[in-house]
């Protein structure tokens, strides 16, 4: 049994408001400053004229839906210029302006949309400005894994000019995008840190824009004993989640092979906010009554070839998906209900976050 989703079906999903992709925080705003996160799970630290939403057009931006966050650098980072190509210590300066997003447990990768607006000259000794975007420790601020370092050696890009006082869009032409899968998941007490600063002067201020923002992961709610949701992907993108662009594969398994009961298995959008989930008789269920999902599959299993498993089922997100997925990822949520009195039903679900097919590497 092999079925695909439909973008269509998915489309009236999109609505919905995004985590991370920026559309619930009030544009012109910035975000909260010390631990205290907004809507988004997005905060600043205060430093630079300016870290918030933004809904301006911006070469290239926002890269989906009406917003994206905006941070303007603080500076300068040091007393003397900021060598060429070299990453910034970490503990950041306290002149370094700095976005921070708490990382989901189990994370097992990341991608966004970038750009950084250059307000000096190329290949600048004196005021090389730039801007990094890294995995952090959030007790020590140490920097886990760099992921993207721009500077004003970097190639340029198409000249487009921002529309926030002075600079010139650098590296690719329009809006960059960036997507790595880590070593392995992520644990507790990490954040994504977005930094951007001035070198040696503060009167040209350099800034970066970051929209998207898209957690890769797969890992289950539920009673594991039970019906379980497995991703039955090839070996080789299955640890990525649910990658744009590649076929995978899900099943519904019961937690015991002689369980016989009818199944459902559901899929749809989801953006990180618990309010979507709803209470179900064994757990919480996410997909919430009033947003439509497609069913994968749905029958009785039974104790036959594959006991207490239901069909595998396959599954392909185009890249025609790509907008509709900016910081959402996909929930596929299984029902189990069984004869048996004291289980007649579980919940479970597993949670893919969108990645780009092309990933790169740092």
């Amino acid at each position: 049994m092999s079925r695909f989703l439909s973008p269509i079906l998915f489309a009236a999903v999109a609505a919905v408001a995004s985590a991370q992709s920026f559309e619930c925080s009030p544009p012109g705003v910035n975000f909260p400053i010390g631990n205290t996160t907004n809507c988004e799970n997005a905060r600043w630290n205060g430093v630079g004229p300016f870290g918030g939403a933004r809904n301006e057009l911006d070469c290239g931006m926002p890269a989906a839906g009406s917003q994206y966050a905006l941070l303007v650098a603080g500076g300068p980072i040091s007393v003397g210029a900021h060598p060429a190509a070299t990453l910034p210590a970490r503990p950041l300066n306290a002149n370094v302006a700095e976005l921070l997003f708490d990382a989901p447990v189990g994370a097992t990768g990341i991608s966004f949309r970038y750009n950084f607006f250059n307000a000096e000259a190329s290949n600048e000794s004196d005021f090389n400005d730039g801007m990094e975007i890294a995995i952090c420790d959030s007790i020590t601020g140490a920097r886990i894994q760099s992921l993207v370092y721009v500077d004003t050696f970097s190639p340029s890009g198409t000249n487009c000019s921002t529309v926030f006082g002075i600079g010139t869009d650098w590296n690719a032409p329009g809006v960059d995008t960036f997507g790595i899968s880590f070593g392995g998941p992520l644990p507790a007490g990490y954040y994504l840190s977005v930094a951007c600063w001035n070198s040696l002067d503060e009167f040209f201020d350099s800034s970066v824009e970051i929209d998207c923002i898209a957690w890769v992961n797969s890992w289950e709610v539920g009673f594991l004993s039970g019906p379980r949701v497995v991703n039955t992907s090839p070996a080789t993108h299955g640890n990525q989640g649910f990658v744009v662009g590649l076929p995978m594969s899900v099943q519904t398994q019961a937690g015991l092979p002689y369980i016989e009961g009818f199944h459902c298995m559901v899929a749809q959008l989801w953006d990180g906010n618990l309010a979507q989930q709803v209470a179900g008789i064994a757990g919480d269920f996410y997909p919430c009554t009033d947003r439509p999902w497609v069913v994968l599959s749905e029958g009785l299993l039974t104790g036959g070839i594959n006991p207490g498993r239901g069909p595998n089922v396959s599954l392909t997100f185009p890249m025609s998906m790509a907008g509709d997925l900016c910081g959402r990822g996909v929930v596929i949520q299984s029902y189990v209900i069984t004869e048996l009195l004291t289980n007649e039903s579980f919940t479970t679900a597993e949670f893919g976050w969108f990645t780009v097919s092309n990933q790169t590497q740092p």
